[in-house]
């Protein structure tokens, strides 16, 4: 197994061509950030798995941001035995773009829908939907967890959620903003009833939401 945060490393030739003489061995290797997509590692690394024949025996993870897609390693996917992929999604319009800078939200509508109808149509690609609720976030949190739900619903995928400690934990809101964070996350408790989801789904959520209350 190998956990790869080429994010850190992306230019480490050596650390890449390590990994790629792992291959023979290997049987689940999960990238994630900076974002692998834009990465020459994950794309190097993945062709190489692919032109090496054993793909059919990894399973591939990776964590996306979903500000780009890149075709070539897109293309890799069909020759692995199973591809999960946790699409991070902070926030909806505005607070999208603010929440993660660089972020073009009608771009990544329509990056998500890319996501989601490779989910349908290959049962070899999972999708888990991730949510890091913080201050940047907390105060709209209802609209984000009614847009993955639905998307849930569409494209048959999972959610999750963290809690981002330190400086941007939710709980170091105060006053009207610390109300108004409240608000949002009563607001989304009864979105979780309602959205027909898994029930591990609904209790992870639900124990974060009300964790930072």
């Amino acid at each position: 197994h190998i956990d790869s945060d080429l994010g850190h490393r992306s230019n480490d030739e050596e650390f890449v061509d390590d990994i790629v003489e792992l291959i023979p061995d290997l049987k689940w290797i999960n990238f994630t950030g900076g974002e692998p997509m834009i990465i020459p590692g994950m794309l190097k690394i993945t062709n190489a798995i692919v032109e090496q024949g054993h793909g059919k025996d990894i399973t591939l993870q990776v964590t996306t941001n979903v500000s780009t897609i890149n075709p070539r390693i897109i293309k890799c996917f069909s020759q692995f035995k199973y591809v999960q992929l946790t699409l991070s999604i902070d926030g909806v319009a505005a607070v999208a773009e603010y929440t993660r800078d660089g972020t073009d939200w009608p771009r990544m509508l329509k990056n998500l829908e890319f996501y989601g109808r490779l989910r349908l149509d290959n049962n070899r690609i999972g999708i888990n939907t991730n949510i890091a609720l913080s201050a940047y976030n907390v105060l709209d949190v209802h609209k984000v967890i009614e847009f993955v739900c639905d998307y849930r619903n569409k494209y048959h995928t999972s959610l999750d959620m963290i809690v981002v400690e330190g400086m941007l934990h939710p709980s170091v809101l105060s006053g009207v903003a610390r109300e108004c964070a409240i608000d949002s996350i009563n607001k989304s408790l009864p979105i979780l009833e309602l959205a027909g989801l898994d029930q591990h789904d609904v209790a992870t959520v639900h124990s974060q939401l009300v964790s930072v209350k």
